[in-house]
């Protein structure tokens, strides 16, 4: 195999176990999460890491979200242009060019078209926790005290004590048709009153006008429901299994016009048909903490990280793999041995032949 850029030190290949994937995709961002002392070389900026497909020849679009040289984490994500379910999937992790000026990580582009928020939930305070994608679904404020950069699932996390909340957007790419909505969640409390945990709504109304659209939420008995809300109706799927206080669960809910799906963990646990629309006329803003109009118990206590809302119906195989990529990423993917550029082979005089001449290089 070549080697992509010559200005690069070290290289090691990455493998995606075929084991771990449901099904084929296309452009899905897989989650890089070691900490690997080989990168302690690298700059502290993480500039010269980036990420190259099976035959080197095309770089791939990542996101960095964390990177410490002095440890060597690195928590980015990597979008592989074609996963495989049947074959491993193979792609390369380039490293340390103490000369590299540009940053080589591409973070709008690392989300497909689809997605309408990427939030990480990552950052120190609500002023810098921005959205990844091209949509700038950024957090615009907040109420209470929300406590930042706690021990997350992924990494870090913003935990909510049931009197505080994070608002989002206004953007119209929150209005969606269609919809996946998804989290990893922690429940620290059991409460006996009904929880949000996500959702948009349209300031200014009561409960039965039209202002929510979709949600996940927490009911009395500890379970998350997914729903959907027009014009008061309210519609919504639940396994009714409770969470677990204290325990991480990747959370995710889908509608298309026709079918409420809920997901816990990778696995579809609850859907129900349901033909309706979610669009309204009304100013999206998304709320993450609480429902739209504070009430006794309907606040979120526990964590939140990795909120994701999507204008397609993900598909079953893809929130699969989503979960096995995030839940034990070691072993969704495993790295090779550094690598090093091949030696330059030096060239070797050449006499001329004729004697008394020099020697030709």
């Amino acid at each position: 195999m070549g080697w992509a850029d010559s200005n690069y030190n070290h290289k090691k290949e990455v493998t995606i176990a075929n084991a771990k994937v449901a099904g084929n995709e296309d452009d899905f961002p897989v989650l890089i999460k070691i900490t690997d002392t080989d990168l302690q070389g690298c700059l502290a900026n993480g500039y010269d890491i980036k990420f190259y497909e099976s035959t080197e020849s095309t770089q791939l679009k990542h996101e960095r979200v964390f990177f410490d040289n002095s440890t060597g984490e690195l928590l980015a994500w990597v979008k592989i242009p074609s996963l495989s379910g049947s074959v491993d999937t193979v792609f390369y992790m380039y490293y340390e060019y103490p000369g590299e000026t540009v940053d080589q990580a591409d973070p709008e582009n690392t989300w497909d078209d689809h997605y309408m928020m990427v939030q990480h939930m990552q950052a120190a305070n609500w002023g810098a926790t921005d959205d990844s994608t091209s949509n700038n679904n950024d957090a615009d404020g907040e109420s209470g005290d929300p406590t930042y950069q706690q021990t997350g699932k992924i990494r870090k996390c913003v935990d909510f004590d049931g009197s505080d909340y994070i608002r989002f957007g206004g953007a119209a790419s929150l209005k969606p048709t269609n919809v996946t909505i998804e989290a990893w969640g922690k429940r620290d409390a059991s409460v006996n009153a009904r929880t949000f945990f996500q959702m948009p709504y349209d300031d200014g109304g009561d409960w039965n006008a039209p202002y929510v659209a979709y949600g996940l939420h927490r009911s009395a008995a500890g379970a998350i429901t997914m729903h959907v809300n027009h014009g008061g109706t309210y519609h919504g799927v639940t396994d009714g299994a409770a969470l677990t206080v204290g325990e991480w669960y990747h959370l995710v809910g889908t509608f298309d016009g026709s079918t409420i799906t809920f997901y816990k963990n990778g696995s579809d646990v609850a859907h129900e048909d349901y033909s309706g629309d979610i669009t309204y006329s009304g100013t999206p803003l998304l709320l993450v903490g609480m429902r739209s109009i504070p009430a006794a118990g309907e606040w979120w206590i526990g964590g939140a990280e990795e909120l994701r809302i999507s204008d397609i119906l993900r598909s079953a195989n893809w929130i699969s793999t989503e979960y096995e990529s995030q839940n034990d990423p070691a072993n969704f993917m495993g790295f090779g041995s550094e690598e090093s550029p091949p030696p330059v082979a030096a060239k070797i005089p050449r006499h001329s032949g004729t004697p008394g001449m020099p020697h030709i290089i």
